[in-house]
């Protein structure tokens, strides 16, 4: 990117150009009303852009404006000996001599010419060239260095001149000190900056914590913009509402840069403290571990020792407390080549069921604590017809203390199982499907990605219900009243128009501020290119049929919140896709098995949550949630 400096001369304070010949030859006005001189100057080093003369009609000098450095970020100098001028005059004028060819105006050389009008009147001028240093002296961004703190720093330009811009920076979190402890900043091209204290000269960085204010000094070290540091507490909005709203990151999975990812590997997400976990089905020694605000590696991996290789783990979750949770995929379906043809490519004929949790954070050794046979024993009513569980878990309550639940749902039944705890230690089982108070049933299809979500841990267990198909079914099963089936948006979503164009592949539930927000993957496919984006609402504590499109708070892909939420639309923040964002080679896979998860992560202050969208071989991304006013 080249600066572009625009100097307006004396005499062209109205001039309207029109078209041009050859940029060495004289150019004409063709409206009679044109009366000013306009002249314009181009390096033959870069011919692309044209710089502004200064026109001084007392000593009749024509001076072109060339910036110091023609460059934004390389210290590269205009070369003022190869210089083509181009004019624009009254209407029947002309310069003796022209103006065509190669000027060298360097070290105050000039060329002089006469302007002959159309009347007879001259008029001599001499023409020149400096290089000017950039007076721009702005502040463009402040950024933290701390990766794994979310902050909000916001910039202010000064209202008028001779007043102080402002760093705002908003005390969203207990850790904002440690935040902005060392932060960068980018000003002005070839602008300087400093601050009056906490700047650390070896890092480059600057402690907002002690400095009181930062000068930025431009180029041409005359012009000043000083902005005041300020730090502070946004003010809340009412309860029942969103406040601020912004993209936290988003990325593809590619052959040159996979991140960890594998082809039709991941397809299960866990928030554990800072860290974002991403199962990987057919290595669970190579789940991924990304820092939950950046969406960085961070170089950490799960400890899966005495898990026995011969499982493969689908399903990963967090509990209420925040411990890593895992449970085996285990098949009992005959793997036959209809299976396989729509995404069953790893049956497993062990019928063993297990259950990891790890107690002491996800570098410790896990500890199992179911270990079962799906056949027989205890779960022996899972046998009656063939199952297929563990592609997605969720958990109510804590796994190591107290009561919990852990529910799995059984692919292509209406069946959900829910395996009670007391203690860290298994209780007992229970299968439970969508049903009225009066026990009959409701139909309600699952697949690959379909996830309940208990809302308590109860027997009998109230649960909201994604279907994960083309049937795009949300359903609350209360258990204490008719489910309740959420009509679909009618608008922020694709409904699509045929029976199998339209998915969704991930849904979860949090209750945050007065909100009962349900974040929901909606998905459409073009030829074989899958899409998903998120959609959020909030449904509140009694949902009618049509929460879902009622509540709506936003979507990623094209916002519709009216807040102007930054990172929506069609790029990597905005939405997945099994196509190449950049032209770069996905890592393979269309994700014909329809996989992906949805979750929700607190943010340890209260006042916020992130929600994580993931879709297999397609990306992953993040947004945040706050209650603040901003």
């Amino acid at each position: 990117m080249k600066i572009k400096y625009l100097f307006t001369g004396l005499l062209a304070a109205a001039i309207s150009f029109a078209g041009c010949g050859s940029p060495d030859e004289l150019v004409y006005g063709n409206n009679d009303n044109m009366l000013n001189l306009v002249v314009k100057g181009r390096l033959v080093q870069d011919e692309n852009i044209e710089y502004d003369a200064v026109i001084d009609p007392v000593s009749n000098t024509v001076t072109v404006q060339v910036p110091y450095y023609i460059s934004d970020t390389d210290p590269i100098m205009s070369d003022l000996s190869q210089m083509k001028l181009r004019a624009t005059m009254p209407l029947g004028a002309r310069f003796e001599p022209g103006l065509a060819g190669v000027m060298d105006l360097s070290e105050g050389k000039t060329f002089a010419s006469t302007l002959v009008y159309e009347n007879g009147q001259r008029v001599d001028y001499t023409f020149g060239a400096v290089r000017v240093k950039s007076s721009a002296a702005a502040l463009l961004d402040v950024k933290s260095t701390d990766e794994s703190t979310r902050v909000t720093i916001g910039i202010t330009e000064p209202a008028a001149e001779g007043q102080k811009g402002k760093i705002a920076v908003m005390n969203t979190s207990a850790s904002i000190s440690a935040a902005i402890e060392a932060v960068k900043m980018t000003v002005s091209p070839w602008a300087s900056v400093s601050a009056d204290a906490g700047y650390d000269a070896a890092a480059d960085t600057y402690d907002l914590n002690v400095a009181a204010e930062v000068t930025v000094t431009a180029q041409n070290g005359v012009d000043k913009t000083v902005y005041a540091v300020s730090i502070e507490t946004p003010a809340l909005v009412p309860m029942g509402q969103a406040g601020y709203i912004s993209s936290m990151f988003g990325f593809q999975f590619n052959q040159n840069d996979p991140r960890g990812f594998a082809s039709d590997a991941n397809y299960t997400l866990a928030v554990i403290d800072d860290y974002l976990i991403v199962s990987n089905a057919r290595d669970f020694t190579k789940m991924v571990v990304l820092n939950r605000f950046s969406g960085l590696a961070t170089g950490k991996s799960v400890n899966v020792t005495g898990i026995d290789s011969k499982f493969a783990i689908r399903a990963i979750t967090s509990d209420d407390a925040g411990h890593l949770v895992a449970m085996t995929y285990t098949c009992t379906r005959a793997n036959d080549a209809s299976a396989t043809a729509n995404g069953h490519d790893l049956y497993l004929t062990d019928p063993t069921v297990m259950v990891w949790v790890w107690k002491n954070g996800f570098e410790s050794a896990p500890t199992p604590v179911v270990n079962a046979n799906i056949a027989g024993g205890a779960f022996s009513g899972m046998a009656t017809k063939p199952q297929e569980i563990g592609n997605t878990i969720y958990v109510r309550g804590d796994m190591t203390a107290g009561n919990a639940v852990l529910v799995t749902s059984d692919k292509f039944c209406a069946r959900q199982y829910a395996f009670y705890f007391v203690d860290g230690k298994i209780d007992s089982y229970v299968m439970e499907c969508p049903a009225k108070p009066d026990g009959s049933l409701v139909w309600a299809p699952c697949w690959n990605s379909t996830k309940a979500i208990p809302l308590a841990v109860a027997k009998p267990l109230p649960y909201l219900l994604s279907s994960a198909n083309q049937y795009q079914t949300v359903m609350l099963n209360s258990r204490t009243a008719d489910p309740v089936t959420f009509a679909l948006p009618t608008s922020y979503w694709w409904a699509g128009s045929g029976a199998y164009d339209k998915n969704i592949h991930g849904v979860d539930y949090i209750e945050f501020h007065g909100m009962n927000l349900l974040a929901v993957a909606n998905g459409f496919i073009s030829g074989t290119t899958w899409a998903h984006r998120l959609y959020v609402a909030n449904i509140t504590a009694t949902p009618s049929a049509d929460a879902l499109k009622n509540g709506f708070i936003f979507d990623s892909r094209e916002d519709g919140s009216g807040r102007g939420i930054i990172g929506t639309g069609y790029a990597v923040t905005g939405m997945t896709s099994t196509a190449s964002f950049d032209g770069t080679p996905m890592i393979g896979g269309t994700n014909e098995g329809r996989r992906g998860d949805v979750v929700f992560g607190r943010g340890s202050d209260g006042n916020s949550v992130q929600v994580y969208m993931l879709t297999a071989n397609a990306g992953i991304f993040a947004y945040e949630i706050t209650n603040y006013d901003i």
